[in-house]
């Protein structure tokens, strides 16, 4: 940034996130699985807003793991 501002160039800065996902008892867990799955893997995961870790509640857990599998095995390229 200090070389940007002697010379007034415009920067931008790409600063990695610790992105969480959080899944609760009561979510949606079609649209849940779909949007952690797109967040994850949207451009390989190489964006500051990827997501790096899911939190999910024990009572939907099972059930959120198995949809998540299908999805990226349906529709990613691992």
């Amino acid at each position: 940034m200090a070389a940007c501002a002697k010379t007034l160039k415009k920067v931008t800065l790409e600063l990695a996130g610790n992105n969480a996902c959080i899944v609760c008892a009561d979510a949606d867990l079609p649209k849940a699985v779909k949007n952690v799955a797109s967040g994850a893997f949207f451009n390989a995961g190489q964006v500051c807003v990827a997501t790096k870790r899911v939190y999910v509640h024990e009572s939907v857990y099972e059930e959120f793991v198995r949809r998540l599998v299908e999805e990226v095995k349906g529709n990613y390229t691992v």
